[in-house]
């Protein structure tokens, strides 16, 4: 006859941040997040409240569910639909290169790329998350022009006073980031107009990290970044 033994809260807790905290791709984020309902009704309840606290965007199907949390709309929080809303205090995305295909443009946007955009719309002034501080935005094998060409930051909630932009190169493509490094150009965007200068000014953000860029890159978050008073670049 087997017996249940069950951990405690504690130790359940840890393991589980350790769990999240961990550097995921986006599939097996997507993984643990979908185990994660599986396991047991307490691991599921923590596991929510530490999801939600730090949050990881690993899908676009995904960025729904969570505004929609946001909204008060989340069958995992019926007994108090506000609570993602005061939980959220950080929000990481992963932005992978778009594989490519023979039918796709090489200027095609990545998918996460857009659902970045959508992500920062919803949080300018739509829907609400007061206690969000931090928001990390994770490149995978991807060039530096994507923030600027895009305008990703054409909305960007006012709450948010820690911004990290890390890129990251894998063994195949080390090369390719030392040469995109070597050949990045500034965007200049102080040289925009003064609307479009706006979109580009994050007057809020108080400390940027930097991490796997070029210099280029690092200068023009900088420039775009006035009120930083903590900037911390690896290059």
């Amino acid at each position: 006859m087997s017996t249940r033994v069950q951990l405690p809260t504690e130790l359940l807790e840890k393991i589980i941040l350790d769990a999240w905290s961990s550097p995921l791709s986006n599939e097996d984020r997507i993984t643990l997040m979908t185990s994660s309902a599986l396991v047991s009704t307490t691991w599921k309840s923590i596991f929510c409240r530490i999801s939600h606290k730090d949050v990881h965007i690993p899908s676009p199907a995904y960025l729904f569910r969570f505004t929609a949390a946001l909204a008060g709309h989340s069958p995992l929080f019926l007994d108090d639909p506000s609570l993602p809303r005061s939980l959220c205090q950080s929000i990481t995305i992963k932005i992978p290169a778009t594989a490519k295909k023979s039918s796709t443009k090489d200027n095609e946007e990545p998918p996460m790329g857009k659902t970045l955009t959508e992500l920062l719309y919803f949080l300018d002034g739509i829907l609400e998350a007061p206690n969000l501080r931090t928001l990390r935005i994770e490149y995978e094998n991807m060039g530096f022009d994507d923030i600027f060409v895009c305008w990703r930051f054409a909305h960007f909630p006012e709450q948010v006073t820690d911004l990290g932009i890390l890129f990251f190169f894998d063994r195949d493509t080390s090369t390719l980031g030392d040469v995109l490094r070597a050949t990045h150009r500034r965007q200049n965007p102080w040289t925009l107009t003064e609307t479009e200068s706006e979109a580009y000014s994050l007057r809020f953000v108080q400390r940027l990290f930097i991490s796997g860029a070029s210099g280029s890159f690092a200068a023009d978050m900088i420039a775009c970044c006035p009120s930083a008073e903590v900037v911390t670049v690896y290059l």
